[in-house]
């Protein structure tokens, strides 16, 4: 993902979801899966949902809509 020059439809074929695991006591809280969601699109991938964040503090409310969108997206 950090090669320089990748066209900017590398992964226009690849679909993905991310959930961002964390605690946001941490100044870095879901630096990495922001940083990953940006070059994914930035190289052509489409997210089949908004990016989650899923927080140690206030527990895991992401679960139930990714799991309704994958029975359906999933063969």
């Amino acid at each position: 993902m950090h090669k320089k020059g990748l066209p900017s439809d590398y992964l226009a074929t690849v679909e993905f979801v991310l959930l961002g695991l964390g605690d946001s006591n941490y100044s870095t809280y879901q630096g990495s899966p922001r940083k990953l969601q940006k070059q994914f699109l930035a190289l052509g991938a489409k997210e089949v949902m908004p990016r989650g964040e899923a927080d140690d503090q206030i527990g895991f409310v992401y679960f139930k809509a990714l799991m309704q969108i994958l029975i359906k997206v999933l063969p």
